[in-house]
């Protein structure tokens, strides 16, 4: 029986099809990178928690109403919990994300989470226009 990290991981291909789908239809009109992160993380957090829901209808999800707050989407199964990060990327610039703090990853990450993973949205500041997703495991977008 495949556990929640498995169908989560079932979901890179949709989950990156998906988003581009919808980050598409923004079209030379992504906000100014300034606050950018927000509105293309708006977008991908809908389709995330559809596409999460169907695969785990048991799941309970959360999405915090702070920026601040970490992950962007929790998943909590029978299995524990799991996160999704979402960061945007200019085009512009080599990515350059705060994906964690070295004095609290242990207490707030690894021993918390069962598993987590990363968003990475790709678009151009200059054309205003989106260019790649990237779905993969947090351990992949750091190592």
């Amino acid at each position: 029986m495949p556990t929640t990290i498995d169908k989560i991981n079932a979901l890179h291909e949709t989950i990156e099809k998906a988003i581009t789908l919808e980050m598409q239809k923004l079209y030379g009109e992504i906000d100014d990178y300034e606050i950018a992160w927000r509105q293309l993380q708006k977008v991908a957090t809908k389709v995330i928690v559809v596409l999460i829901q169907k695969a785990l209808p048991d799941a309970i999800i959360t999405v915090p109403a702070s920026k601040s707050t970490y992950p962007d989407i929790k998943i909590e199964t029978k299995e524990g919990l799991f996160a999704i990060d979402i960061k945007a990327n200019e085009a512009q610039k080599n990515p350059w994300f705060d994906m964690a703090r070295l004095d609290t990853i242990f207490k707030e990450r690894i021993l918390k989470y069962k598993e987590e993973w990363e968003l990475v949205i790709k678009y151009d500041r200059q054309t205003k226009v989106f260019l790649e997703a990237y779905f993969l495991l947090f351990r992949e977008a750091v190592g």
